[in-house]
């Protein structure tokens, strides 16, 4: 489940723009130790006529509006600095799976861990060698499958390659939309959000499954490129 699937999307208030951070860290570099998730704070962003926020592109009765499911998370590492991403900033990114991902996006991917709630994010640019192969009868009812073949690369050429272990369970967190320093945007405590009914401080859970009901596909002949 996503952090939108549970409310916490992100909303607009007297011109400023909210958006859930999560706790755990998205790693531009190798994945970091497995860790827990939580929203504990939401980004502040001031309004569009002093920062330019580059999110809005939904219409509602005339009126611009930002898109859904926007989450951010802190970069550690520096393996995307060609892609404008350094080491300290924050990520603003757009709720995407595998199947809806357009090729070369920048990607937060989750690795997902052995605990409720677990695992470790990496930032990395996805190329989509081969789509997903699906095999259907003639009443349109999956028969076979077979994944995508996909090729993850950093942003650095002075990094050298590293291959993602095969045997790992994978999942896309959002498409990168833009990086932020910290002097653009305030942190806010998830209760002192405008028009949000005080909540408990809550963990996470895993985004959706790729498919309803079924456990977290398992990535096949996935091939890196820079780490």
């Amino acid at each position: 489940m996503r952090s939108d699937d549970l409310g916490y999307d992100s909303l607009e208030f007297n011109g400023c723009l909210y958006a859930p951070l999560h706790r755990i860290e998205v790693a531009a570099g190798p994945f970091l130790p497995d860790s827990f998730d939580s929203i504990e704070h939401y980004l502040e962003l001031p309004r569009e006529s002093r920062f330019r926020h580059g999110v809005r592109d939904r219409y509602d009765s005339g009126y611009r509006l930002p898109r859904r499911g926007l989450g951010a998370a802190k970069v550690c590492g520096d393996s995307m600095v060609q892609h404008g991403v350094y080491d300290g900033q924050t990520v603003l990114f757009q709720s995407h799976d595998f199947e809806s991902v357009e090729n070369g996006r920048a990607v937060v991917i989750e690795r997902i861990g052995e605990g409720e709630n677990a695992g470790s994010w990496i930032l990395k640019e996805l190329r989509i060698e081969r789509p997903r192969i699906c095999i259907v009868n003639d009443l349109g009812d999956e028969l076979d499958s077979d994944d995508p073949v996909l090729i993850i690369r950093s942003a650095n050429s002075s990094i050298r390659p590293s291959e993602l272990d095969p045997r790992g369970r994978y999942r896309i967190r959002g498409v990168i939309l833009r990086s932020l320093w910290s002097e653009d945007f305030h942190l806010v405590d998830i209760h002192d959000v405008p028009f949000r009914k005080p909540v408990a401080r809550a963990s996470v859970p895993s985004p959706r499954p790729l498919t309803p009901a079924a456990p977290p596909r398992r990535l096949r002949q996935v091939r890196t490129g820079r780490f």
